[in-house]
């Protein structure tokens, strides 16, 4: 009979570290959809961050790119980086009609029922000027959509386009008088072929987790779905 494997603290901390360092090297999937969105962005003059954490995108081009976030400490972390950033709710976003050329929202559109998310929709448009730049991130349906305690429904890119549709010139009765935006770039990301987790067990969830982000990097991915996408739209004129 084989005994139980039992690890120590000191051997746990130094699988903990190594494991840290490994993902270090391997990077985060966030600043690749970060370097997607400048893409999309890059030629605009003026950009706001809505949502704008700890201002890892506006990093990218403090220049151009400003902030804002409901998290007052968010904003003051940012300032402290000498990055601009005010406090602000994308539901009433603190800036006048048609400021800005593009507009980025990344991660935070999940965490919002439909009518928030709505409401943030028709903000992001109104404060670009016409034929400026919405850039969202989100996220799709996938099997560990709440893993994340705080998300709420995910919205699949063609439930984005549908509340820009019309037929016959007549809107959506649920929402009417939403703005012209039409999607002109779309990047989808695909998970990990073999998606390995362990909802019970946190630290065996985290070398997992390493597995994952490793096959992502090989390009070992389940290329006929997708689990997240950046969706870069136009406001009309």
């Amino acid at each position: 009979m084989g005994q139980p494997i039992n690890l120590d603290f000191l051997q746990m901390s130094s699988i903990i570290k190594i494991g840290r360092q490994i993902s270090s090297f391997l990077g985060d999937i966030r600043n690749d959809e970060y370097k997607i969105s400048f893409k999309y962005l890059k030629n605009c003059n003026r950009i706001l961050d809505v949502g704008c954490g700890s201002g890892t995108f506006i990093s990218l081009s403090p220049s151009t790119i400003e902030g804002i976030d409901i998290n007052v400490e968010n904003v003051e972390y940012c300032n402290s980086k000498g990055l601009k950033s005010v406090t602000g709710d994308c539901r009433q976003i603190p800036f006048e009609d048609s400021t800005f050329d593009g507009v980025h929202f990344s991660h935070v559109l999940q965490v919002m029922s439909p009518d928030d998310a709505v409401k943030t929709i028709r903000e992001l448009a109104r404060v670009v000027k016409p034929g400026g730049l919405i850039v969202i991130t989100t996220l799709n349906w996938f099997p560990r959509f709440f893993r994340h305690p705080e998300n709420v429904r995910a919205y699949p890119p063609d439930a984005i386009r549908k509340l820009f549709n019309s037929i016959y010139e007549a809107s959506s009765p649920m929402y009417p008088s939403m703005p012209k935006l039409r999607q002109s770039y779309i990047w989808l990301r695909r998970p990990p072929l073999f998606e390995l987790s362990s909802p019970a067990f946190h630290d065996l969830n985290r070398l997992f987790g390493i597995i994952n982000l490793l096959q992502y990097r090989l390009f070992i991915r389940k290329y006929w779905t997708f689990d997240a996408y950046v969706s870069c739209l136009v406001r009309d004129s």
